[in-house]
């Protein structure tokens, strides 16, 4: 019996895939997401199938999100996970110079 990858658990029902493009286009300063069309095109026809979602955008990756934020701090710890963002705005001010 095979296990379906974490990510794959915590995402359902949809793909990490259609969450990360459902996660980004809830976002006010996204207003598009660029597809293109590569070797495989079922990559393609799952970015839309996505789009089935997107109608209750919010109610369906909430509860992913808070999936992922406890599975985040379950293996990173808590920790970790309030701080990891501390010194990227340094670092992304001193790129831009």
């Amino acid at each position: 019996m095979s296990r379906r990858p974490k990510l794959v658990e915590l995402c359902a029902p949809l793909t990490p895939m259609q969450f990360n493009d459902l996660y980004c286009l809830a976002r006010p300063q996204v207003a598009h997401l660029e597809l293109r069309r590569g070797p495989a095109e079922r990559l393609l026809t799952e970015h839309v199938a996505g789009l089935k979602y997107y109608d209750r955008i919010y109610e369906t990756i909430l509860p992913i999100e808070s999936r992922l934020r406890a599975e985040m701090e379950r293996r990173l710890g808590k920790q970790w996970c309030a701080q990891w963002s501390e010194g990227c705005r340094t670092m992304w001010m001193s790129l831009e110079k």
